[in-house]
């Protein structure tokens, strides 16, 4: 994943050019890349492993903060320092959502910059036809439709996919401003052949 490791690189890296770094700054950068390229290859593959990830990356975000709380720092140290921890924030959320493995809903910005981050990509399925905008993401070999609450109100969507062995329904809250996951390619094999039956929409 040298895209991942280079956006992270490219975001902190300029301010460390030109002074001896505090190697643990460096060496939670690196953990960090580890984490996200982990995730990468293996969110496609298994629910368990994605969550085990996302796990390590929360005690390496929570390590971060003490250390940053330990003090003692550069202008330039702390300053990646920070800069880092908000990349976990992203992250943690970005994860804990995209992987899929309690449906968690996260804020559409917060999404929108994990996509980023993780060198992913999205594009709009459905976009004005239901009640909820329908977003295909895609992170390497693994795919999945997420719900986009773009309204004002707090919601239940319930949807049902058509697929060959006969349909997938569900339902789930999604607050305003808001992504959540629907379906993903990990849990259904005849992912490339979903069609989207039905969405509705009840607001609590």
């Amino acid at each position: 994943m040298k895209e991942i490791s280079l956006i992270l690189i490219v975001h902190l890296a300029s301010s460390t050019l030109l002074y001896c770094q505090d190697p643990a700054v460096e060496a939670y950068k690196e953990k960090v890349v580890d984490q996200m390229s982990l995730f990468y290859s293996y969110c496609p593959l298994s629910e368990d492993k994605a969550e085990e990830i996302w796990k390590d990356l929360l005690e390496t975000k929570g390590d971060i903060e003490k250390y940053i709380e330990n003090g003692g720092h550069t202008k330039t140290d702390f300053d990646d320092l920070s800069s880092l921890a908000t990349i976990c924030e992203i992250l943690d959320d970005y994860m804990i959502c995209v992987g899929d493995w309690n449906r968690f809903p996260i804020k559409s910005s917060t999404f929108d910059k994990g996509v980023k981050l993780m060198q992913a990509s999205t594009e709009y399925r459905s976009r004005g036809s239901y009640c909820v905008n329908v977003i295909e993401l895609t992170m390497g070999n693994y795919k999945c439709l997420l719900a986009e609450n773009r309204g004002a109100s707090t919601i239940k969507v319930k949807y049902n996919f058509g697929i060959p062995q006969g349909s997938q329904t569900g339902e789930m809250g999604l607050s305003s401003g808001s992504v959540r996951v629907m379906i993903n390619n990990r849990d259904c094999s005849d992912y490339e052949k979903i069609v989207m039956n039905s969405i509705e929409c009840i607001m609590f």
